[in-house]
């Protein structure tokens, strides 16, 4: 625009006769700049304003019906071997702004598409699992394309999935893709929290766990293959010989089916013993409820609020429990299977989901099991993750057992202060482990001098006695747990002992009578 200027300048000097020798000459050197600015001009402002994309693809829309379209491998479109956006997933994304002139491209696009679309819809639907990617924000990748994203569903452990908008799907392409994400969804809870979702229903899972896998021993395969080939070949031989033989040989094979028959019919009727066996023996009801708890919890909870069911547990709850995956700790029930990082990193996605709220800086770190607290993070995502939160530290349930363990050792003496072992272990300053100990059930009872003056005093400890149960609801729930009532002697004492446990001392009889010292026979 500067140089267009100046030459009209030089252009109205060129007109003024008296101010050049030779006017005629230079006005039409003049012209002939100004012309060549003027086209230059012409060509930047069409190449900045005007799409010829579109004028092409307007005039091809307007010959013919059937535009060639084409994706390459990185998704770029091209309609007509003009380039006209990127297609990710199932998204278009156009490549000129909006305006007039997107609108032919638009259609275009959708015109010479829905080959390519179909081919990738039935390439979704047949897409193995670890096809798919899914996100710890939970979104759902296809080849590394967004095409869902999980939002929640029925239950904690079926989230639904939500397909990204597209104009270029039908509703038969999006109905084929949601199943797909359906079947995506529950194998993938299965395969990651499979023993979590058995919790459902623990009985089914413990009859399914002891079914037996009946084994065939390859001799007796191979055993009875030989007889099969040998009966074979002497049938042969004895073709052209007496008929008594063949009858002898026909009757021998008859005896080794009947053999084989009640082989079977045994395995069979052990098989059968063995699974009746398994029916007859059930949880209690006391079981079943800390095994849907822990179902609903994501797989821990604490044991101060399932104590009152372990109390009332059978004997044989916690073998079988144990069977399903439940370690009882002093501070946690909890899955130690739960503990790797895709099942936590799962459970805070469902978790996340069911409470429809994302934390930032959740879930912890692959591998940490102690990490600081998180503001605005509630306990109980952390106890869903299985992490506890004791004091201004975040610590996995299974070190908490640990720290928990040093605790109690160090408390049996009474009074006591923070170890060396403590703080290696919980990973602390002496100030959070402080702050963990008030949470691990103790009470500060005094202070010592540091033997650094320029440190502050050591704190001293001392754990809280619980309140353990009065003798007769002590009883009581032993004969619960062990399914037995007590039997009452003559004085109404329980006679249910143990061996060896040591017999009550009885009471002393009462003193006898003196002799009367007038009676002749005193003096014996």
């Amino acid at each position: 625009m500067t140089r267009l200027a100046y030459i009209r300048t030089w252009t109205y000097v060129t007109h003024r006769s008296d101010w050049t020798d030779n006017p005629i000459e230079w006005q039409d050197r003049a012209r002939l700049i100004e012309d060549r600015l003027s086209d230059c001009l012409h060509n930047r402002l069409s190449e900045r304003f005007v799409d010829k994309r579109a004028a092409y693809l307007s005039r091809r829309l307007k010959e013919t019906k059937n535009l060639i379209a084409s994706v390459k491998d990185d998704g770029m479109v091209l309609v007509e071997g003009e380039e006209v956006g990127q297609l990710e997933g199932f998204t278009f994304h156009p490549t000129v702004a909006d305006g007039e002139d997107k609108a032919p491209i638009l259609a275009a696009a959708r015109r010479g598409l829905p080959d390519e679309i179909e081919r990738r819809v039935r390439a979704f639907v047949a897409s193995a699992d670890p096809a798919f990617r899914l996100g710890l924000d939970g979104v759902i990748k296809w080849r590394e394309a967004y095409v869902a994203r999980l939002v929640k569903g029925d239950s904690v452990y079926a989230p639904r999935a939500e397909l990204v908008s597209s104009d270029l799907l039908s509703n038969d392409q999006t109905q084929r893709m949601n199943k797909r994400l359906v079947m995506f969804i529950a194998t993938h809870v299965e395969k990651i929290l499979g023993s979590l979702v058995a919790l459902e229903a623990p009985d089914v899972a413990l009859v399914q766990s002891a079914q037996p896998q009946l084994e065939t021993n390859p001799a007796t395969v191979k055993t009875s293959i030989n007889d099969k080939a040998i009966e074979n070949s002497a049938l042969e031989r004895l073709d052209a010989e007496k008929p008594d033989a063949k009858t002898l040989v026909n009757n021998a094979a008859d005896s080794s089916l009947t053999s084989m028959n009640v082989r079977t019919d045994t395995q069979n009727a052990a098989s059968s013993e063995v699974g009746s066996k398994e029916t007859q023996v059930a949880l209690s009801g006391a079981a079943k409820g800390i095994a849907f708890i822990l179902f609903e919890r994501l797989g821990s909870v604490p044991t101060a609020e399932v104590v009152h069911l372990i109390r009332t547990m059978q004997e044989n709850d916690k073998p079988r429990l144990a069977r399903l995956g439940l370690r009882f700790g002093v501070e946690t029930v909890y899955m130690p299977e739960l503990l790797k990082p895709a099942q936590i990193d799962l459970r805070s996605l469902l978790f996340a989901l069911s409470n429809g709220q994302f934390y930032d800086g959740t879930p912890p770190p692959a591998g940490r099991v102690a990490i600081d607290q998180i503001a605005d993070v509630p306990d109980a995502y952390w106890l869903a993750v299985g992490y506890r939160r004791l004091g201004q530290r975040v610590m996995r349930v299974d070190m908490v057992e640990r720290v928990a363990m040093l605790v109690r050792t160090a408390a049996r003496g009474g009074h006591f202060k923070i170890t060396e072992d403590m703080l290696s272990l919980a990973g602390a300053t002496r100030e959070q482990m402080g702050q963990m100990l008030l949470d691990l059930n103790c009470v500060v009872v005094g202070e010592e001098a540091s033997e650094d003056p320029e440190k502050p005093p050591l704190q001293i400890f001392e754990r809280k006695r619980k309140a353990r149960p009065l003798q007769g609801d002590r009883a009581d729930s032993e004969n619960k747990r062990t399914g037995t009532r007590g039997k009452k002697g003559q004085n109404g004492q329980n006679r249910n002992f143990k061996f060896g446990d040591k017999p009550r001392p009885k009471q002393k009889r009462q003193t006898e009578k003196q002799p009367d010292p007038n009676s002749p026979f005193a003096v014996l």
